[in-house]
């Protein structure tokens, strides 16, 4: 049976994978798909679901949720108006996602 809804898990970033406690505006982390699936090949934390950008000519940016080795990681923004929020993110609010860009200095 398919459910009438869909449902995320915010879960830290895989560098601060076990970090406990809220998860704070400005904060990295990885997208989860709720589902009731279990695989054996999926990783034990973040599941096999996890959110990932992809460029298409046609739409331009999707949100796409599969298996990958490293979860894509992602950045809680406040929305316009709030960008100076600070502390712990409540259920009900707004939040902008951004994909993290990793950039190394040589």
């Amino acid at each position: 049976n398919a459910h009438p809804y869909t449902s995320f898990r915010l879960l830290p970033a895989p560098e601060e994978k076990y970090k406990e406690g809220c998860m704070e505006w400005n904060s990295k982390m990885v997208l989860k798909l709720n589902n009731l699936i279990v695989d054996e090949i999926c990783d034990p934390y973040y599941g096999c679901r996890t959110a990932h950008l992809v460029s298409s000519s046609t739409d331009g940016y999707q949100l796409r949720f599969h298996n990958a080795p490293i979860p894509e990681t992602f950045i809680l923004r406040p929305p316009p108006g709030k960008e100076g929020s600070t502390g712990c993110i409540h259920s009900g609010d707004q939040v902008l996602v951004e994909k993290f860009e990793f950039m190394s200095f040589q």
